[in-house]
């Protein structure tokens, strides 16, 4: 994705954790970071301009002190953006306010919550709320009229996508807010808007946690929810650490949406994903920022919950039907998944040969690596996180994509039964990162039910769309591929 509007010189930028800035060979500096991974040379003039950057200088005094114009300046911070090696720091909004905002809810039967949520929109400083009844069979449409917002009627729902654009045409602010009737405004919306400062960004979301709560279902979604997308801020990309936001609370520039002609009217679900990925075809920025929290109601019960993630995964195969390739359950070297093959199936031989490939791997990244000056300890380090990384993927794609493929082998393979095994073990790793306020027995049953409910329903939407490319793995080239670019001036 190449950006191109033009960053305000007050602008700063601050590095991803994990950026690496290590010396080149030939005086040059390297970066090793980003989403997806890349190794990014520079040369002396644009070392300094970065290093200015990076210890917390605006991009037009790094381009003062460095004696450079400040557009190359510019340039420079956006490529560390558009790399997702750097993310622009916290300041308040220049360009937009909240007065700049209306909110727009879809809503179906929710005559109970529709009232509390306009009062915390209009006590957050939102002043024009838009509420789509799509197809209510309660007190929904007469609640949300009592609670002083704009309010629409469809006599039959017609979905989440088509009722948030039936309200554009009561928008009439520079930005509109997209909230699901089951979600609860940040409290502060400031570095929201904030991101709009950057005249790429069409589209801003925060990290939606789960509402606390005392049952077993509430417990798990505060840890594991299925719209919590993290901590940590990112550029918004496919195949990329986030590769999407879903639409539960999402802050859009008007003038990008009635471009990208709006939410695909065909999607039932993922309409959000779809939306995303189509600003980035078009040269957009999606910003995630993770530090506003905005929080969503945990599923009521577990029939809820199951039916929630079979919808989730229903969208896989539309999504692949308009964006081939990007909803591949695995996205890995293909040597990495070799390596995990020959040690799980191949037996004593096969595990000595997946050694063998796991060095070998290692030794060629050191070959690809060979502008840093050092290269040897950083290959072997990225290797190693690499194949361990991809372990992760494996287990989890064979419970959210493959699981019918890895029950039928564990009937006729003692070794597939082991791989099946291990997968199903994996949650435990995450409860011992996490320990969530459940013991980890339910947790990992309620690990598994999420993926396999997620994986039926991709099943489900390919078997509807008769194409079962949304199955496919993704691999990469040999070996653990870091792209390279080449000195920025």
């Amino acid at each position: 994705m190449k950006a191109v509007g033009v960053l305000p010189p007050t602008t700063r930028i601050e590095p991803e954790p994990g950026l690496q800035v290590l010396d080149g060979r030939d005086g040059t500096t390297v970066l090793l970071g980003g989403s997806p991974y890349k190794l990014l040379t520079l040369r002396p003039a644009a070392a300094a301009v970065v290093t200015q950057l990076l210890n917390g200088e605006t991009i037009g005094q790094a381009a003062k002190l460095c004696n450079v114009s400040t557009a190359a300046a510019e340039r420079i911070a956006r490529r560390l953006l558009d790399n997702g090696m750097t993310e622009p720091a916290h300041q308040q909004p220049n360009q937009y306010s909240v007065a700049d905002v209306t909110a727009v809810i879809p809503v179906k039967n929710e005559a109970e919550s529709i009232g509390q949520l306009i009062h915390e929109l209009t006590k957050s400083g939102i002043t024009h709320i838009v509420v789509v009844d799509d197809g209510s069979t309660d007190n929904t449409h007469a609640a949300a009229v009592a609670a002083g917002a704009d309010v629409l009627r469809h006599d039959r729902s017609l979905g989440p996508g088509p009722a948030r654009m039936s309200a554009m045409s009561k928008v009439n602010t520079a930005v509109v807010l997209f909230i699901d009737a089951d979600a609860s405004p940040p409290a502060d919306w400031s570095m929201l808007i904030a991101a709009f400062d950057d005249p790429d960004v069409a589209i801003a979301a925060p990290r939606i946690a789960s509402l606390a709560g005392t049952n077993v279902m509430a417990r798990y979604e505060t840890t594991r929810s299925s719209l919590d997308l993290g901590s940590r801020r990112a550029s918004v990309r496919p195949r990329s650490r986030v590769s999407y936001v879903p639409s539960a609370v999402l802050l859009v520039r008007v003038d990008a949406l009635m471009a990208l002609e709006g939410f695909d009217p065909g999607l039932r679900y993922g309409e959000d994903v779809d939306l995303v990925w189509r600003a980035v075809d078009n040269n957009q920025v999606v910003r995630y920022e993770a530090d506003v929290v905005a929080h969503h109601r945990p599923r009521p019960s577990l029939q809820a919950f199951v039916r929630q993630r079979m919808s989730y995964g229903s969208a896989a195969a539309p999504l692949d039907q308009r964006h081939r390739g990007l909803v591949a359950p695995l996205q890995a070297s293909g040597w990495s998944v070799a390596v995990w093959a020959l040690a799980l199936l191949g037996g004593p031989l096969g595990f000595i040969a997946a050694v063998g490939v796991a060095f070998g791997t290692a030794s060629a990244l050191e070959r690809k690596l060979r502008a840093i000056a050092q290269p040897r300890r950083v290959a072997w380090s990225l290797a190693l996180r690499g194949h361990l990384g991809v372990g992760r993927q494996l287990a989890s794609a064979t419970w959210r994509a493959w699981l019918p493929f890895a029950l039928l082998a564990a009937v006729f393979s003692r070794r597939a039964r082991c791989a099946l095994f291990l997968s199903a073990a994996m949650p435990i790793e995450e409860w011992l990162q996490k320990r969530p306020r459940l013991d980890p027995f339910r947790f990992t049953a309620l690990r598994l039910l999420d993926d396999a409910s997620y994986c039926a329903g991709v099943w489900k939407g390919c078997l509807t769309e008769r194409s079962f490319r949304a199955l496919l793995p993704h691999l990469a080239n040999w070996p653990g591929k870091v792209p390279t670019e080449g000195a920025p001036r």
